[in-house]
């Protein structure tokens, strides 16, 4: 791990983990438990919500559209299930990178308006989790990953947002009730990676990721106050 932490350190002094101000109070956000990552059920699969690339599929899954606000206090929140689907329907297994909220698998929200929020967080600090190995799908299966997501207050400014699962956080603020546009940008540019594995706490150097681009199809949610 020591390695993979170093290389992270690279990452981070070249730009290419963007850092910015991260309140205290989105950091504190418990991290993302390590069964999370790859499991979610009772959810329908739809065409709808997914696009296929390369015969990849990439599909959001939101089982409630209707977020509720919480009381204005640091200690309540509003738990969402949301998650990204990907499906191997090639001939051939694919290896895809390590599951990230800030680089590989952002979320977008798009206010009623059509304006885009601007996506914030960070992260300094990389935490040993099952999300930093690079998962082997094989034909015909599939990876689901939900990230650590929240609807809360910080200094009466509403947010949506959680932990990354990796050290970090990343969060949308000033969010005001009304209807938004959802969905999931898919970003792979680097063949190579290194992947840690968490059964033998090391690290190994991978090559032939899937490399790509994919965006999900918008889904609408509502931000509503109980009992709106």
């Amino acid at each position: 791990m020591k390695h993979f932490s170093l290389f992270l350190l690279v990452l981070i002094l070249s730009g290419l983990v963007a850092l910015s101000h991260v309140p205290k109070e989105v950091m504190a956000i418990e991290e993302v438990e390590s069964e999370r990552g790859y499991n979610l059920t009772s959810v329908e699969s739809t065409n709808k919500n997914a696009v296929e690339i390369d015969g990849i599929r990439f599909e959001i899954l939101v089982p409630n559209r209707v977020w509720l606000i919480p009381e204005n206090r640091p200690d309540v929140n509003t738990l969402i299930q949301l998650a990204i689907r990907i499906t191997n329907n090639s001939p051939s297994p694919i290896r895809l990178p390590f599951f990230d909220p800030l680089l590989v698998i952002p979320l977008e929200i798009v206010e009623a308006d059509g304006k885009v929020l601007q996506s914030k967080g960070g992260r300094d600090r990389l935490l040993n989790s099952p999300q930093l190995a690079c998962p082997l799908i094989q034909p015909g299966e599939h990876a689901t990953f939900f990230p650590d997501t929240k609807v809360f207050w910080q200094k009466n400014s509403l947010l949506i947002g959680g932990s990354d699962g990796l050290g970090g956080s990343w969060y949308f603020d000033n969010i005001k009730p009304g209807d938004y546009q959802i969905r999931f940008r898919y970003i792979s540019s680097r063949s190579v990676r290194p992947c840690y594995d968490p059964k033998k706490d090391e690290e190994h150097l991978i090559r032939e990721i899937w490399t790509g681009e994919a965006t999900t199809p918008f889904v609408k949610v509502y931000v509503v106050y109980p009992g709106t």
